[in-house]
């Protein structure tokens, strides 16, 4: 019904920031361990743990968002769209 629409639309739409945010760091911290390769602070970063943050950065951001969806279905919609 509604709920799982509203549901749905804001768990969607925080998987899509949390994969981009998940993008963007993991761009950063590829341009920082480059920055460091000949240094003592040289970073190496396997693919399981790339693979790792990529599960647990989907998990926190689904899970924060399906508790914020809770949230949101128990109003009136006037009132979540009101401001």
């Amino acid at each position: 019904g509604s709920n799982w629409t509203v549901t749905s639309m804001i768990v969607c739409q925080a998987g899509m920031v949390g994969i981009l945010g998940l993008g963007i760091g993991t761009g950063a911290a590829a341009v920082f361990a480059w920055a460091m390769r000949n240094t003592e602070l040289n970073l190496r970063f396997s693919s399981q743990q790339l693979g790792l943050t990529a599960i647990a950065v989907t998990a926190i951001t689904v899970l924060a968002a399906w508790l914020a969806a809770r949230k949101v279905i128990r109003l009136d919609p006037a009132e979540v769209f009101k401001g």
